[in-house]
Parts: structure tokens; sequence; C-alpha cells
């Protein structure tokens, strides 16, 4: 077997704001109510603000009140703090200016009933003004897998630049579908989130040598707004911006796995400081097909006309639309056929008419979209191999399952994920060698590593000599990764015996 290529490197984040209530030792049934709001106007101004919002409910709402605050610093002092000179939404803002990081408690009373609350604050000044970067500094290759809406990328220079992972602007452009442009009148770059990406070719080789970065100091405007606290790199006469700098200001998901050490992109999400995907982008709703529940409604989600339907069989239906529909309806389909539950499989051309096919399979179907006689066709019909019945929920969630008939301690990967077996290699006195087609999804090949560790197995992380993922138990190693110059198309699962 080939070796998995060296990929991706690791993402780290910084912590936000920890706010926890104190158990209120006053008043049983106070009217005042306690929440915080942390505020970082710009890392380059001379303080951040925390924010304390005191809301007023019951008789006192709407009372001509007083409220007053003691602070009592812990084990850091506030500089300042001061209530706003206006309510806000029925709440009064108490702006507080911490000189460090640290811990307060605030006692406020309501003195039109002597109601009191306690409210615990972790504060954090984030060193304004901030130390400036380096105006040319190391840049070494990262080597962590990246994940973009759960196929892998491992073609892309990414850069590590003092712990932070650096992307070139227009591989993260397309990535992530938004417009870049270089104004040369105003020698800047302008980032526009309101279109998409001009589908230029994205970088097809991965870093891998040590560079010098030199600072930018050119403009970066994001649909019109000027931000002067992003960090950017010249590489090799390309601008490389700092990953999650990005995420949030042009709003994409992004979240690191700690245990598997991926990156993973999605830009149907919002960006979230928690390394999670934040909410959702995609409120529009769509139906299903009925005679296929978990498919969903190819017109619905594109809006093309239904044409015609053409069941062959109790099993197999073809469903006909009118190719006038919006652009971007296929690509949008697709993605939602993998979110569902069914991932990608392959693409062909047909013989007979020269048409492309992709081909989509999970939850015991198998769904095909193509062109026939000018109308885009959706055609699904029940997967003759699936050990699942129609319509059945992703992966096994059963409590029983297939074991490898000579290691039964091993759960069976192609069974449990519905993965169709490619090629079987033994290797005497050393173990076997499986390789599948990668016809699961991502939570089915989570699933499984769950199942694996629940069955006396320990993750031992990611080992570069051999450039798998590596589970230690029984007396055996499993190794498990993606074949490389496949495009994902295949995945290894070795099991090695031990001694």
């Amino acid at each position: 077997m080939k070796k998995i290529l060296s990929l991706l490197t690791s993402i780290f984040f910084s912590a936000f704001l920890v706010l926890s209530l104190l158990p209120n030792a006053f008043a049983a049934n106070t009217s005042m109510h306690l929440s915080t709001n942390h505020v970082r106007f710009n890392n380059r101004s001379a303080f951040d603000t925390e924010i304390v919002m005191v809301s007023l409910t019951g008789e006192a709402a709407n009372a001509d009140v007083s409220l007053t605050y003691e602070i009592f610093p812990v084990n850091q002092n506030v500089v300042s703090a001061f209530w706003a000179s206006e309510w806000q939404d029925n709440s009064l803002p108490l702006i507080l200016t911490p000189e460090g990081n640290g811990t307060v408690t605030i006692r406020i009373t309501n003195d039109f009933n002597d109601d009191q609350q306690l409210l615990k604050v972790s504060v954090t000044n984030f060193g304004v003004p901030a130390a400036a970067a380096p105006k040319t500094c190391t840049a070494k290759p990262t080597h962590n897998p990246i994940y973009v809406k759960n196929k892998l990328i491992n073609t892309i220079p990414v850069y590590n630049i003092n712990n932070s992972n650096y992307f070139k602007l227009r591989d993260i452009s397309y990535l992530m579908d938004f417009g870049v442009n270089w104004n040369e009148d105003k020698r800047c770059v302008e980032i526009d989130t309101t279109h998409s990406s001009d589908g230029a070719q994205i970088s097809i080789q991965a870093a891998s040598q040590t560079k010098t970065a030199t600072l930018s100091t050119q403009p970066i405007y994001i649909d019109g707004t000027l931000y002067d606290d992003m960090t950017v790199y010249h590489i090799d006469g390309n601008n490389y911006f700092k990953l999650r700098d990005l995420a949030q200001n042009v709003d994409f998901g992004c979240a690191y796995d700690t245990a598997l050490k991926t990156i993973k992109l999605d830009n149907d999400y919002h960006y979230d400081s928690n390394n999670v995907f934040g909410s959702s982008k995609n409120t529009t709703t769509y139906s299903y097909y009925t005679e296929y529940p978990s498919v969903p409604d190819f017109g619905s989600v594109t809006g093309a006309l239904l044409y015609r339907v053409s069941e062959d069989n109790v099993t197999d239906i073809m469903y006909f639309y009118d190719p006038n529909f919006a652009s971007g309806g296929i690509n949008k389909y697709q993605q939602l056929l993998v979110q569902n539950g069914f991932p990608h499989l392959t693409d062909y051309t047909e013989p007979s008419s020269g048409e492309a096919v992709s081909v989509y399979k999970g939850r015991g179907l198998v769904v095909m979209l193509g062109y026939i006689d000018d109308l885009y066709t959706v055609y699904v019909l029940e997967d003759e191999e699936s050990n699942t019945s129609s319509d059945n929920t992703s992966g096994n969630t059963s409590a029983s399952y297939k074991s490898y008939a000579d290691y039964s301690f091993v759960p069976d990967f192609g069974a449990y994920t519905n993965a169709n077996l490619y090629s079987t290699e033994k290797r005497d006195g050393q173990g076997v060698i499986y390789t599948y087609y990668n016809t699961f999804s991502s939570s089915q090949l989570d699933s499984y590593k769950q199942l694996l560790l629940s069955n006396g197995f320990t993750y031992l992380g990611y080992n570069s000599s051999i450039q798998a993922y590596v589970y230690s138990g029984h007396n055996v190693n499993v190794l498990m990764n993606y074949v490389p110059n496949t495009n994902n198309k295949y995945f290894m699962f070795g099991i090695m015996e031990l001694g």
C-alpha cells in the first residue's frame, strides 16, 4: 500500500470569556437578572471591555429605581467601571475596563427593594496595544489533514507561523466560495462575501519546505470595511491569512478535531469561537421524495420543474426535470445528499450518450445524477450489495455487529459502515490490509471509531512514520486512513499483529 500523504496542520484558537453565575445569597424572589456580554473592540485599542447587563423584571421594571454596584477584586483589579448612560432593551449595562486577566466579583443592589445579586466575572484584557507582528519570520509546512464539507483536501500549501495556520487567500476563497480582488488603484486587497469565488484553480501542491514570510502592509477590506487588525504575510508573492481571522471575519464554519488532529471547514455554517461549527446558514426548507423519505427532492432544492417520473419497478424510480434551473443548484443538491447520509461514490461517463453521471450511495440506496434526452435525471434504486433494508438509517446502529473471521475482537468495518470491499491483502504472520471503496459517511466513520474504543481499543493518535491513525488493543494495531492520490475514493483498513 502506498503511504498516506503528509497533510495539513493543527489549528490553535483563543479562549474566550468564561462566565458563571453564583447562587443568589440574598432575596429568594429577586427582580433582577444578570447576564454578561464580552465585547472585544479591537486588539490594537488601549483596553478591551467587559459588559454586565443588569435586567429588571416584575415590579421594579417600570419603577424609577437606582442601581448601585460594588466590585471586589479577587486576583485582578478593574481599572474603571461605570453605568452606561442609557438603558438597552430593559437592561442597564455596567461597563468594566480590566487591566489584565483575572476574576472579579460584582455585587449589584436594587435600591427600589434592596434586592442584591452577586456575579463572578472572568475579565480579559488582550494586551493592548498587542505586540507587533514580526516583519519577517519562519513559515513551516503543516501536516494535519483538512476536510472541506467532509472531503479531504491535501493539495494546498498551509504554513505554521507563530503557532497559527496561514492559508493562501486565493485557496481559501475558492474553498469557502467568496470573492477576492486586488484593487490596483487603491493598492489594497478586497474581499467580497456577497459574491462567489471567480472559480480560478486552487493550488495543486502542498507545502513541503520552510519559507521566509514577510509581513504585508497592504490594506484589507471586507465588504467595503477596513480591517486593520488582521495579520497577513507574503510567501512566494502570495498573501497568506491566518485561518481563524478569515473564518471569523468572512464567517464560515471552522473546527479542529483534537482526537484526529484534523481541520474541518464548511461555509454552510456560521463561525463559532468555541471550536465547533456555528448554526447552519441554510434556512431554506426542502422536501423529500414520498417514495424515498431519506432522499431530498431535487425539485424542491433547485426549483427545477418535474417533467415526468419513470417507475421501472417498485424499487427503481427515475425522476426527469427541466434543466433550466438556477445555477449552483446541482452543487447544493449534491451537498445535501452527502449531509443526508449519501457519500459520493464515483463519477463516470455513459458510453452510449457520453453524458456524465455522478453516483451517491448510502442508507441502502444508490442515487445517480445525470442527463437523458436533454432532461436532468435523478435515478434512485435499492442497493443490492447493501446488507441493510431500503431507506435504512445511516450506519449500523444495532448493538450487534459482524466481526472479522480471523480477528473476532475487531468489528468488521465494511459491515458496520456499509462500505464495499475493494481488495484484501493478507500478510502471513503479520496481519491483513483491507481496502474499501469510500461509500460511507463521516458520521459512520466516527461511529465506528467509537465502537473500537468501546471494544477495548485505545486511540494512539496519528503515526507519521506509517502515516495512518492507530488504535491498539487485543495484541493488534488497527490502522486506518484514506489512500492517497485517489481523491478519497479508497480507504485503507489494516489489522497488524503485535509481537
